[in-house]
Formats: structure tokens, C-alpha cells, sequence
């Protein structure tokens, strides 16, 4: 020790603790770099030779196995440096000052620190007081230089993972569904139940076009999705589960199953509190993307084209919304609309009218974001029937079309239509002669089509049986196990009978899971293909097929329309675009609102007026009920609801109408008779009057007796006529 050094040590020093700090990276280094351990430990015995006793110095050593770029998660430091701040410490060991602190912030907090308290720093090249400036200039540099050597050391190490990567050739952590083969080339899992499983998912996006349908497909078929433990003790075991949302994303966004080797998709990155942020970089930032560099379970561009769908739906979410996948909701046109106004996608609300859901298209950015006013609010049921009125009108000139560029079949025939078309008699020939040869190509596609579910479904059941063989062998195992252990071992023995159970409990589970699944899953029958070539025959039909979900009638939309563009005023205006580039404008009315959506139809109100003339309101209700008429709330006819359709609508009633043809009441005719009233309603009764009811209460009103008034039977008393001080009624 040079003199020096030593006279940096005063009493003040050694009247306070010694503390050495002993820290390694990482755990790998101090399992195997047992000598770097053993020279920073060896540093007791320089505090020893400077007069500190030996019970006198404080070992710091709980950092093992921790980084040194950051305090976060060094608890030993952080103590180290509390004790420090309240000058307990006399001097601060350690073997370098990388063994400190590789980050300058830290470092020099520490020289601060160690510089106020009085508290001197030591390691293998020497003793040092902070409170000098050659000293703190040195411990300086040491710290700058530890921390550039951190850069450059992980500068190396990322250089040679690029380059390798560049290649292709760095090895990296494989989803499900790769192994690594004997020279660490990517290839296929050999498990053909975890490939199956894996082009199911595929498969079914394809079909659906969305990550939840795709979980709810498999929750609905029983099946199960494999994962591998990266982790403990099972580090690399296959694990079959429920299929979750997140294991679909990560199969659809990781452009390994596309057969494309990629590096840099994740950027880790580090928080303030020391924890690690992993964020996923657009494309254009990867480092490296090599296209067909192994077998992959898709093309690379069928992959780009589930990336487009999984954008488009997650926009869907944000401001600009675009068109999310189709539902089951009753809106039609859910994602397509665009408000004229604003340019912003419009949403979807829902209400019940009359008992049945009906959609409103509504643009609500501007509701939302600023507390305004709706900017267009549209009724769905009037726009939604008008363009699928337009798809119907024109699906069948489209699939014609598809079917001329797909076979030339009908080139023959399409060349004669050419010729007959100047009259709108050979146009509907020509129209009828293409529907004939597109009938077939319709049903064939139909059949194809019944074919691939009827396949999906067999796939579905394979996987399963595949699931229960597996359960079924690793119960065999546990079995063979078991029966072969000492029986005197009892706790090896019961550790093994419980692994017997638990297989034994993963086959009933598989087995149940087979035979629920073979009973849900309805067989595709002969008659289902005889209904569904019948209903590819015809659009319409298919259409309006109560069969047909609404999800899938959103897809036709899709496929046919880019989007539509509503405007309100005081019409409503959609400008639909199609795919194809044409583009068709639609003028509606305006839909009726509040009372007037109740209104009786005109056609009801003027068979009312025409029935008055020889029919009452309880004729009248009976009438329209067998014509089946219903009323603006689509309610049946009664007495009482004619008589208010009546009187809203100022009908004439049918006793005004009898009294303008001349007919007379029963008193007025009882005073030309010279009878009294009692006597004319026998008459009546009798049939000696004629009379026209009037009412629904049998009342009547009477034809002029004229110069011949009605005989009374033989022994019929005439009654004598009523006093003259009766008064007299009109009705």
C-alpha cells in the first residue's frame, strides 16, 4: 500500500463501516465466472490491510444476477447508497466500477454522495477520494468509459445478430407449428394433429373473415389449439388448449407461417420505474424480411391479404372507421355508409318498432368528440330495401359476366345474343339464354361449396378423434408406469396414480367432447344439397331465403359495394359506388315519422268509404279482415276502429248517406201512417216494412210508404197514434 493512499485514510474513516458491493450481470455469469466472484469477495482483505477490522466490513452481494445499466430492481445498490448518504459508510468497495454502476447517472449520484458524506471509494487499481479533483476526475473518466463499454459490447453482439439475420440464419424462439431440424432449419412441426390445427385457423379466417369468428368456430367444434411452455422445468412441452384471441393474432400477423423469415418485428424498450416495454414497428421498420425462405403454411400473398383485413377492421375502431366485419345485426350496409356532410363513417343504432329491431345510420363524430349536435341521423330500413333492390338488379349481369371470362361455353352463344340485341324483346332473349347456361355454374359452385363444409366438418371431427388418441396414449403411459413401480415406493406410487387419473380424466374430457360434437354437427344430407342447388338457381331466392343469415347477406353486399354515400335533405340521396367502378345514385323519400308511420293506408280508407254505402262499422271490420287488411299498426278491424277511421277521416256515415237518398225515421213515418213507433217496428219485424239499417244496434231508417202505403193483416188492432205532445226524434 503506497503511502499515498494510505494517508487518504484518517480516524474519522475507520470509526465508520467498510461496505463491499459485489454484483454479476447476469446468473449464467456466476455459475460459470466463479472467478470474478472470488476477486471481488477478496477485496475484504485490502479494507483489512487499510485498518478496518474485519467484522467491520458490510458485504452487499443481494445484486447478484443483476444488471448494472440501470438501479431499478438493484436493491442492494440502493442500500448501499442510503447507507452512504447517512455517513455510515467509511469507504465503499469494489472490484471496478463497471461492479458499481454502467450507467453515468448513477455513478456520478454515487460520487456526489460519497464526495458530501466524506466516504472514500476503492477498487483493484486503487484508493480514491471524491472530495479531490484528480481523484473525482479519475473515478469520472472510469465511469464514462464502463458506460461506453456497455455500447460497445451490446454494439457487437447486435452487429453479429444482424448479420445472421440478414442471411436468415439466426436462430430465434419459433411459434407453434415450427421446429428447428437438425441443422437449425426451419421446418414443420411432425405433429400432423398441431399442422391440422393450425391451417384450421387459417382456413376458417379465410372463410370468415374474423379472429373472433374464428375463436367462437372452435369453441362451437370442440377443438382445442396447441401452445409451448417457454418457460421452467416443461421448457418446450406441447399443451393443447381452448383456442384463445390472442394465439388467432399472432398465427395471422406472423409472417413465419407465410414462409418469411423476419427480424426486428418488436422493439423492447425500457421505462423510467426500469420495466421492459415490448412495442410491435410498422413493415417499413423491420430489419430483415426474407420471403420464401421456408414451407409455409400460406402464400406470402394471402398473408398480406389477412393483414389488409385485420387493418381494416382494427380501423374500424379509430375516427376514420372503416368497414368491420359483417355481424349478425339486421343493418345491412353495418361499415359501408359515409356521412355527405362530413365525410366521416357513419354508425349503427338500433330500436324496436312494432316488435322487430330496425336500424338507424348515424353520423356521431362530431356528437362525441365536441359535445354537438348528430350530424345526419338516417333511417336504415328505406336505403337498406332500395339497395338491395339495386344488388339483386344487378348480381345476376355481374355473374353472367364472371361466368364469360370463366368459360367459354357461352362465347358461341354471346356472340348470337350480340345480334338480337336491338329490340327489348331480343335483349330479354338474350338475358334468358345466359341465365340458362349460368343456372348450372351457379349450382355446380353451390355443390363446391357444400362439398368444402362438408370437408371442414370431417377435419373438425379428425382433429378431435386426433385429441382423444393422443389422451388415450399418454394414459397408457401413465398406466404402464404406474403398474411397473416398487409398490413398497408408496409416494412414488401415489404420485404416479394421480397422473394415471388425471390422463384417464383428459380422456372421458376428449371422448365427451368427440361424441357432443358428432351430434351437434349436422350431416350434409342429399336433400340439403337437392335445396341448395335449387336456391343457387336463383338470386332471388337465395336472397330472401329466411334460411339465409344476415351475415352472410352483408357479405354479398360487401363483395359488390365500395361504399355509399348518404345525404339528407328533403330527399335522401345514396351515391353507391360498386366494385366494379360503376357508380348509381338513388333518390328516396323521406321516411315518415312519429304518427304518420301509423297512418292508415289510403287503399283501407277508401274501401271503408265505398263499403258505407250498403255495409255498418262491425260489416265493415269483418270485410277488410277477410280481404286481409290490416290497420296502420297492422291491428285487425273491430267496430270501434272503423268508426274512428270514420270520423278522422270525415266520412260520410252511412245514416247521413241513407238520409240523402230520402229514407225516412221511424217517427216520420209513423206520422205519414198515422200509427205510433211500437207499430212501424212490427211492421218491420213482421216484414210488412222494408228498412236499411243504419247501425250496428238493428236501427233502421225507412223507403216513403208513397200513395200505397203497407195492409195490415186481418185482426191486426192499428194501434191508435202516439199524442201530439210526443216529441219527435231525427235518429
Amino acid at each position: 500500500m503506497s503511502i499515498e493512499n494510505s494517508g487518504k485514510v484518517t480516524a474519522e474513516h475507520l470509526r465508520r463501516d467498510a461496505y463491499l458491493y459485489v454484483r454479476q450481470s447476469s446468473l449464467k455469469q456466476v455459475v460459470n465466472n466463479s472467478e470474478s466472484t472470488q476477486r471481488q469477495y477478496a477485496l475484504r482483505g485490502r479494507a483489512v490491510a487499510l485498518g478496518w477490522e474485519e467484522d467491520r466490513v458490510v458485504v452487499i452481494d443481494s445484486d447478484q444476477g443483476r444488471s448494472g445499466a440501470s438501479t431499478a430492481g438493484r436493491d442492494g445498490f440502493q442500500r448501499l447508497v442510503a447507507e452512504v448518504s447517512m455517513g455510515r459508510a467509511g469507504i465503499v468497495l469494489g472490484l471496478e466500477v463497471s461492479r458499481l454502476a454502467r450507467n453515468n447517472t448513477d455513478w456520478h449520484r454515487l460520487l456526489e454522495i460519497c464526495a458530501l458524506s466524506g466516504t472514500l471509494i476503492l477498487d483493484e487499481d486503487g484508493l480514491y477520494d471524491p472530495r479531490t479533483f484528480n481523484d473525482r476526475l479519475v473515478l469520472g473518466m472510469k465511469g464514462t468509459m464502463s458506460e461506453a463499454e456497455l455500447h460497445l459490447l451490446g454494439a457487437r453482439l447486435r452487429g453479429g445478430q444482424l448479420a445472421k439475420a440478414r442471411r436468415g440464419e439466426l436462430k430465434q424462439p419459433l411459434p407453434v407449428g415450427y421446429v428447428h431440424d437438425y441443422a437449425d432449419r426451419i421446418v414443420k412441426d411432425p405433429d400432423t394433429a398441431v399442422r391440422a390445427a393450425v391451417e384450421r385457423v387459417l382456413d376458417v379466417f379465410t372463410a370468415t373473415g374474423s379472429a373472433r369468428q374464428v375463436v367462437k368456430t372452435f369453441a362451437a367444434e370442440h377443438l382445442t389449439f396447441p401452445s409451448r411452455i417457454r418457460t421452467g422445468p416443461r421448457k418446450g412441452e406441447l399443451v393443447w388448449g381452448p383456442l384463445k384471441h390472442w394465439q388467432v393474432l399472432n398465427v395471422l400477423h406472423n409472417p413465419l407461417y407465410a414462409g418469411a423469415f423476419c427480424y426486428g418485428r418488436r422493439k423492447v424498450e425500457r421505462t423510467t420505474d426500469g420495466r421492459v416495454s415490448i412495442r410491435l414497428l410498422p413493415r417499413d421498420q423491420w430489419d430483415t424480411l426474407i420471403e420464401d425462405h421456408h414451407e409455409g403454411y400460406v402464400t406470402f400473398a394471402r398473408w398480406e391479404t389477412n393483414q389488409a383485413t385485420l387493418a381494416a377492421q382494427a380501423a374500424s375502431r379509430g375516427l376514420e372507421r372503416t368497414a368491420t366485419a359483417p355481424r349478425e345485426g339486421p343493418a345491412l350496409l353495418q361499415g359501408l355508409m359515409i356521412c355527405g356532410r362530413c365525410g366521416r363513417r357513419m354508425t349503427i343504432g338500433y330500436h324496436l318498432r312494432q316488435g322487430r329491431e330496425v336500424s338507424d345510420y348515424r353520423c356521431m363524430t362530431h356528437a362525441i368528440q365536441e359535445g354537438g349536435r348528430v350530424c345526419q341521423r338516417i333511417p336504415g330500413p328505406g336505403v337498406e330495401q332500395a339497395v338491395a333492390a339495386l344488388l339483386l338488379e344487378e348480381l345476376t349481369p355481374l355473374a353472367v359476366e364472371a361466368a364469360l371470362q370463366v368459360t367459354g361455353r357461352l362465347a358461341a352463344r354471346a356472340a348470337e345474343a350480340d345480334r338480337l340485341r336491338s329490340t327489348h324483346l331480343q335483349r330479354a332473349q338474350h338475358r334468358a339464354l345466359l341465365l340458362e347456361e349460368l343456372t348450372p355454374l351457379a349450382v355446380e359452385a353451390a355443390l363446391q361449396v357444400t362439398d368444402r363444409l362438408a370437408a371442414r366438418a370431417a377435419e373438425a371431427d379428425r382433429l378431435r378423434s386426433t385429441h382423444l388418441q393422443r389422451a388415450q396414449h399418454r394414459a397408457d403411459l401413465a398406466k404402464r408406469r404406474y403398474l411397473a413401480v416398487d409398490p413398497d415406493n408408496r409416494l412414488v406410487a401415489d404420485s404416479l396414480e394421480a397422473d394415471w387419473n388425471a390422463a384417464l380424466r383428459e380422456v372421458a374430457a376428449a371422448r365427451k367432447d368427440v361424441e357432443r360434437a358428432r351430434i351437434e354437427t349436422e350431416p350434409v344430407t342429399e336433400a340439403l344439397r337437392h335445396k341448395l342447388a335449387h336456391l343457387a338457381g336463383d338470386v332471388h331466392r337465395l336472397w330472401h331465403d329466411p334460411g339465409t343469415p344476415m351475415r352472410e347477406r352483408k357479405r354479398i353486399a360487401r363483395l359488390l359495394i365500395t361504399d355509399i354515400t348518404l345525404t339528407k335533405g328533403e330527399r335522401i340521396t345514396a351515391r353507391v359506388r360498386l366494385s366494379g367502378g360503376r357508380h348509381h345514385t338513388l333518390d328516396l323519400p323521406l321516411p315518415l315519422g312519429g304518427g304518420k308511420l301509423w297512418q292508415t293506408p289510403k287503399p283501407v280508407v277508401t274501401a271503408i268509404d265505398a263499403l258505407l254505402e250498403d255495409h255498418t262499422d262491425a260489416e265493415i271490420a269483418d270485410i277488410l279482415n277477410q280481404r286481409g287488411l290490416t290497420s296502420g299498426k297492422g291491428l285487425p278491424f273491430h267496430r270501434l276502429l272503423v268508426r274512428d277511421i270514420r270520423e278522422d277521416y270525415q266520412l260520410t256515415s252511412r245514416f247521413d248517406r241513407l238520409r240523402d237518398r230520402g229514407l225516412l225515421t221511424a217517427y216520420e213515418l209513423a206520422d205519414i201512417l198515422d200509427v205510433s213507433v211500437p207499430t212501424i217496428w212490427k211492421w218491420h219485424r213482421g216484414g210488412l216494412l222494408e228498412g236499411e239499417k243504419y247501425n250496428d244496434k238493428n236501427a233502421c231508417l225507412y223507403p216513403h210508404p208513397g200513395p200505397n202505403p203497407p195492409r195490415v193483416q186481418q185482426g191486426v188492432r192499428l194501434d191508435r197514434r202516439r199524442p201530439a205532445a210526443t216529441p219527435k226524434r231525427t235518429r
